[in-house]
């Protein structure tokens, strides 16, 4: 894919302009790194430098990446506290069950339901740690 630059219009084109007076070359995700001002190795600038700013104010992200970051991480904050809550709502049901005379087969698949709930938990708050730490 790339760019070109017009009288005063950006086009992309499907190809590669073998005329290009700047390439970036590397993944999307690294390219998308670099556009929000992050500093990356992975990828490649060959051409006039001074256009890759232009590029870049033309072409900046609606969203910075630090409201990325805060709106997956709330995302995922909420998916974990739903999760918790799912995990309570179970739990209390096993406690009212056991309590009456209700049919062991659900009890355990009530239990089981828990720990499959609870890992999930686990899971969904590890991965919001190790974003965070990113």
């Amino acid at each position: 894919m790339s760019f070109r630059f017009t009288e005063g219009k950006a086009r992309v084109l499907a190809n590669i302009d073998p005329a290009a007076d700047l390439t970036l070359s590397g993944s999307l995700s690294r390219i998308f790194d670099v556009m929000v001002g992050k500093q990356t190795d992975a990828v490649s600038l060959d051409g006039d430098l001074t256009l890759f700013e232009d590029f870049r104010r033309v072409f900046k992200p609606a969203i910075e990446a630090q409201q990325l970051a805060d709106q997956m991480r709330s995302a995922a904050e909420l998916g974990v506290g739903t999760m918790r809550s799912a995990v309570e709502g179970v739990a209390s049901e096993v406690t009212r069950r056991t309590a009456g005379t209700g049919n062991r087969a659900e009890i355990d698949q009530l239990k089981s339901s828990i720990e499959e709930l609870t890992a999930t938990v686990e899971a969904l708050k590890k991965r919001l740690e190790e974003t965070e730490e990113r």
